[in-house]
């Protein structure tokens, strides 16, 4: 053998490492090499015009260049590295005769799976005679498959993509409206914007729509006064319209909904506090007032 393999985790937790000296183990390693590349693999041995002679303690030494590693050796017998065989005499590797062998297998199965790949590629291409010909059976055409008309694609009304102008008029008329002129726009602001005119309101619309927001009574509304809640949806946008004025709520007629803008503007003017679970605007409030 041209190589042979070396497991090391067998190696590392093996009893020759762990019970013999470094010396023992250097030795080891030198006959392993030996014996893997003799003519019987696994087998300390030579090749004589007779056939095979198995070596002795003596001659394995002295082919591993440890003339005087008698001791070394008879420590690697005592752990099973070195074992002799009792039909021929000889030393070996239990170890190195297994994997011989299955190398050995190996080799013979890919030689004969190599032969049956060859032997098939021959007769794939061996001439056929004219008798032969006509004993073939003729192929059956295969059907073309039928052309099928490729469907239209579907027609789509193009939306025109609304105008940067438009845009950054309706930016512009947000920032003065909510006193934020140092506020730089990001894409999510034009997104908003260029949805909403794709839907179909026009910049007048969402003007009107950002300045009814300023009278929403929400009082987290100033929280919550970028373009992309204002404009979020349509409906949305028509709730900015609805309080710019161009569509009044109703009014009921116990005058709850103007004290109730009044009690507003005035808890927002004041910066006080407001104890959001029972507001000053409550209706339990008005009833109070009322009385």
């Amino acid at each position: 053998m041209e190589y042979f393999p070396f497991w090391i985790n067998d190696y590392l937790t093996s009893t020759v490492r762990r019970r013999c000296s470094l010396e023992a183990r250097g030795l080891y390693l030198e006959i392993l090499m030996l014996l893997y590349s003799s003519p019987r693999p696994g087998y300390a041995c030579e090749l004589v015009a007779g056939g095979l002679i198995y070596l002795d303690k003596s001659e394995i030494l002295a082919d591993a260049g440890a003339p005087r590693g008698t001791r070394l050796f008879d420590d690697l017998v005592k752990w099973g590295a070195l074992v002799v065989d009792d039909d021929c005499g000889g030393w070996f590797n239990p170890k190195a005769v297994e994997v011989a062998l299955r190398q050995a297998g190996i080799s013979e199965s890919r030689r004969k799976a190599a032969q049956a790949r060859w032997d098939a590629s021959a007769s794939a291409n061996a001439p056929v005679s004219g008798n032969a010909k006509r004993m073939l059976p003729k192929p059956t055409p295969t059907p073309e498959p039928e052309s099928k008309p490729k469907p239209e694609p579907e027609k789509t009304h193009s939306v025109r993509a609304p105008a940067r102008e438009d845009i950054a008029l309706v930016i512009a008329h947000w920032k003065e409206t909510w006193n934020k002129p140092h506020y730089r726009d990001s894409m999510t602001e034009q997104v908003a914007i260029s949805n909403a005119l794709r839907q179909g309101w026009t910049v007048d619309q969402l003007k009107a729509c950002i300045e009814g927001y300023r009278k929403d009574p929400w009082p987290k509304r100033a929280q919550y006064s970028g373009l992309r809640y204002l404009l979020e949806d349509g409906d949305k946008i028509q709730r900015g319209i609805d309080f710019c004025g161009e569509k009044q709520p109703e009014v009921l007629d116990d005058g709850y909904e103007a004290w109730k803008a009044d009690v507003v503007d005035a808890a927002l003017e004041s910066g006080e506090g407001i104890d959001y679970n029972d507001p000053p605007w409550s209706r339990r409030r008005w009833e109070e007032v009322r009385r």
